[in-house]
């Protein structure tokens, strides 16, 4: 006969740093895993102190409520799944046609590890949570500026600007939709992606929303990501013309 462990009971005002750290370690465990199988609404501070093995008054000692825990839980998983291809945004040594082709590839191949930091996303996209603003403003707008900033530059234009701000939420569109192929794309045309590589997808992504630049004249030709190529004096005049 089974016997249930019992909660690892602790006087939070005393014990040492280290045993301390590792009682909040599992306690960011033990919400991680239940966050990403119901949600933070249905989660409970029980399970997860049950799951932890530890007493319910921890989660407040270490965290305050069952928001700053999940919030915590939030923050570790963009510190793991942050790219850091963004942080070359500002590189002018960085070709950035290669560069917006890098984010694109390695947004669709992390698209098909399904992490956890994924998973809480789609959770947030569905039912946002009192911890929206902060993942906007923590993760979501540095990248979305960052990604904006890259293709100014290939427009140049600054990443203010209008166009590259549109062709920036054409690019998004075309992830989420490439970047899902079980749930939509399949479904419409089984053959669509077979034998194509993340390269080959992000390459046309990016051409396609780069060729609105060239229908709405802010760039005298469409870019292609393979490599950048020289504007011609006409083409900074057409670029002037468009700025505000």
């Amino acid at each position: 006969m089974k016997t249930k462990s019992k909660p690892v009971r602790f006087n939070h005002t005393s014990g040492s740093v280290p045993a301390r750290e590792e009682t909040r370690e599992r306690l960011l465990d033990a919400a991680q895993k239940v966050f990403v199988e119901v949600g933070f609404y249905d989660a409970t501070v029980r399970e997860i102190c049950k799951r932890a093995r530890v007493n319910l008054a921890l989660v407040n000692y270490h965290f305050g409520d069952k928001l700053q825990l999940y919030m915590e839980v939030l923050r570790r998983c963009m510190s793991v799944t942050k790219l850091d291809v963004l942080k070359k945004a500002n590189d002018p040594e960085v070709d950035p046609v290669a560069l917006l082709r890098e984010l694109v590839t390695q947004f669709l191949r992390a698209k098909k590890k399904d992490t956890d930091h994924d998973i809480l996303m789609h959770q947030e996209s569905l039912r946002p949570t009192p911890a929206m603003e902060f993942i906007t403003e923590k993760t979501m707008r540095p990248a979305y500026e960052a990604v904006c900033t890259v293709v100014g530059r290939i427009l140049e234009l600054p990443g203010s600007h209008e166009a590259p701000r549109l062709i920036t939420h054409s690019v998004i569109g075309q992830l989420k939709h490439f970047g899902e192929p079980d749930r939509l794309l399949t479904r419409l045309d089984p053959t669509i992606l077979s034998g194509k590589t993340d390269e080959e997808i992000a390459d046309f992504i990016i051409s396609f929303a780069l060729a609105a630049s060239y229908k709405h004249g802010a760039t005298n030709e469409v870019v292609k990501p393979q490599q950048a190529k020289t504007r011609s004096k006409s083409t900074e005049t057409k670029l002037q013309s468009v700025e505000p």
